[in-house]
């Protein structure tokens, strides 16, 4: 059972597991591009503790509206990293975040997996970015 409630600043969905356990889903709304982040272990291709819970909330917001679109930006912004190996490190993550979503039954062509780099935010990870139209070619 899904249970929807669409209010002004969000939506928020809970599902009933089989084991009749309540999850909210907190889903941005549909006209922001607003942003997630996950992080990586050191320069391992392992999310970090939080990072499971992210994928998973961004997976059932994927399932509800399928007209949405995401841009997965992988970077690599750590001290002393040289730019390609940065821009080869950004593209793993992302590559890998958008595999986790697949995975999901998030369908491929909804997804796009761009590295940005040491042009991210501090650290390793991705930027998983919603939109309303298709990601570009």
């Amino acid at each position: 059972m899904i249970l929807k409630y669409t209010g002004v600043a969000c939506c928020f969905v809970l599902l009933i597991s089989l084991f009749g356990t309540a999850h909210a889903v907190d889903c941005p709304p549909e006209a922001d591009h607003s942003t997630s982040q996950v992080f990586f272990l050191d320069d391992h291709y392992e999310f970090d503790s939080s990072a499971r819970k992210i994928i998973n909330n961004i997976a059932a917001c994927a399932k509800l509206h399928p007209e949405r679109r995401l841009t997965v930006a992988g970077f690599h912004h750590v001290s002393g990293t040289s730019a390609d190996y940065a821009l080869s490190l950004g593209e793993k993550y992302a590559e890998i975040v958008v595999r986790a979503l697949s995975v999901r039954k998030i369908a491929m062509e909804r997804m796009e997996a761009i590295s940005l780099g040491k042009d991210g935010p501090e650290g390793r990870g991705v930027v998983i970015r919603w939109s309303a139209t298709a990601p570009h070619s």
